[in-house]
């Protein structure tokens, strides 16, 4: 999905969450195109809940399909404990699924009139904070690792969501998720913010 730009409107810089993505303490294309394990790094509660949704679908699927072979037929026995076990796949799996397509699909850009955020799967929408709903530029760096996330405050309540994509969890407000030389990005941020506010100005006051 490309960036439109309107009329006067110039791109100042663009990125895209860092490659690799954390599940069950595995770094899954973590820049190498392999998995690696990430020491001190545990499954989250949401993953450890939905291996427990799986483990009691086999135990389920095991009491369904006794009952019922004994009661109807083997087949319709194997047929319910396949859906069960199938479902308690997907929540174990389906998950993770989703949030990695998404981080591969996000990408974020600026621009000198606005925030840009492509986000979504399995549809990639585009949504924006101009500068003159932008409040505060506020950036929140990861423990030994060059990367950082960048919460964004604006006046407006925005109509989207952004994760943290490690833990699956929404962020408070929205952010550029593991940037990568996020100085450099949050003063282009805060330059163009500048010249924005400026520019406002100057026509008001004429």
């Amino acid at each position: 999905m490309e960036l439109q730009l309107n009329i006067g409107e110039k791109l100042l810089w663009q990125g895209k969450p860092r490659r690799g993505y954390m599940i069950w303490g595995l770094e899954l294309d973590g820049g190498k195109g392999i998995a690696m394990f990430r020491p001190g790094v545990f499954p989250g509660y949401n993953q450890v809940g939905a291996l427990g949704s799986f483990l009691m679908s086999i135990v389920l699927a095991g009491i369904l399909f006794v009952f019922l072979e004994v009661s109807i037929s083997f087949w319709v026995g194997l047929f319910a404990a396949v859906s069960v076990l199938l479902f308690g796949f997907y929540i174990l799996i389906g998950r993770e699924i989703k949030y990695y397509k998404l981080k591969k699909r996000t990408a974020y850009f600026v621009t000198n009139e606005r925030l840009v955020f492509h986000l979504g799967w399995p549809k990639t929408r585009e949504y924006s904070i101009d500068y003159q709903d932008l409040n505060k530029v506020i950036p929140v760096k990861y423990d030994n690792v060059n990367l950082a996330a960048i919460y964004f405050h604006s006046h407006k309540k925005p109509n989207f969501r952004t994760y943290y994509f490690n833990t699956k969890k929404e962020r408070p407000l929205p952010t550029f998720e593991d940037i990568e030389d996020v100085d450099n990005v949050i003063r282009i941020i805060k330059k163009s913010k500048a010249a924005f506010d400026q520019k406002n100005k100057t026509l008001n006051q004429d």
